[in-house]
């Protein structure tokens, strides 16, 4: 049964070495997350859900489907998108029919010895009708920002061809060769669906839970990064919470970072500028 395989870093580039590392099956879905993400390419094996504050693409990305995954399906969920994304899910292409089997000869040895005996040769057999391609794959790109607007397509793969028609065997007359299998349907077009939404709603086509535990990734990046105490860790870490909250507007983590950020205090919640007198003992 399909697996979902959840991933979330700061930054994160996503191409065969990382996939390799993932230790996914056919069909499973990997979740990819990160605030600063490159998509350099993907494996058709697996479907995917990518989201980012900011993702860059650098080349176009054509997949077609595979043995246990033959309609893809990848959901791209990101605030900024920079450079050309353009992703198309192709639908499996249909099995080459199998060719027919050749006709029977029609020459057999003399059991008095001498010339052989010249019988008309058999039919060959018919080739086998191609298989259907599969359905394109489902396409979903949700952003709030592009500098090229995003583009995708989701084609049907192409039926298989049918099989050869068998030759005929051999004697006098020869056998007449199969008939040809005929070829397989294309698939049927797949979804796409691009838009250009609200920054509050680039993510919501995150599973909760998925949703959730990046949330809390976010939330421990913006612990780490409030602890650093200069002005820029501290508006990173700002970043973080905000991006969390917007996961899971629940999140305790985030909400009491994001508080402690506002009104200048340390993780412990004691104001900043305090200075504590350490008093020893007369």
């Amino acid at each position: 049964m399909p697996n979902t395989i959840r991933y979330f870093r700061d930054a994160l580039t996503i191409d065969q070495t990382l996939i390799s590392t993932l230790n996914a099956f056919g069909g499973d879905t990997l979740v990819l997350g990160a605030r600063e993400l490159a998509l350099v390419s993907l494996s058709p094996n697996f479907n995917y859900i990518i989201a980012a504050d900011h993702l860059t693409a650098s080349a176009a990305i054509v997949l077609a489907g595979q043995d246990g995954n033959p309609s893809l399906s990848v959901t791209v969920l990101e605030s900024r998108i920079d450079g050309a994304l353009n992703l198309t899910c192709a639908g499996m292409p249909g099995e080459k029919g199998a060719d027919g089997e050749p006709g029977e000869s029609g020459i057999t040895d003399n059991p008095e010895g001498g010339r052989p005996i010249v019988l008309p040769g058999g039919a060959g057999g018919p080739g086998e009708n191609g298989e259907a391609g599969a359905p394109g794959g489902n396409l979903t790109i949700s952003y709030t920002s592009a500098g090229v607007t995003p583009v995708g397509s989701s084609p049907g793969g192409r039926g298989g061809a049918g099989g050869a028609g068998g030759p005929g065997g051999a004697g006098r007359p020869a056998g007449k060769r199969g008939a040809p299998g005929r070829p397989g349907m294309n698939g049927a077009t797949g979804l796409v669906n691009i838009r250009k939404v609200a920054s509050a709603e680039v993510w919501s086509l995150l599973d909760a839970r998925s949703a959730r535990e990046w949330a809390e990734y976010r939330a421990e990046v913006a612990g780490y990064l409030l602890r650093k105490y200069d002005c820029e860790s501290q508006l990173a870490a700002l970043g973080e919470t905000q991006g969390a909250l917007i996961l899971n507007p629940a999140d305790p983590d985030a909400a009491t970072i994001q508080s402690r950020i506002a009104n200048r205090q340390i993780p412990s919640g004691l104001p900043r500028d305090l200075d504590i007198a350490l008093l020893s003992r007369s």
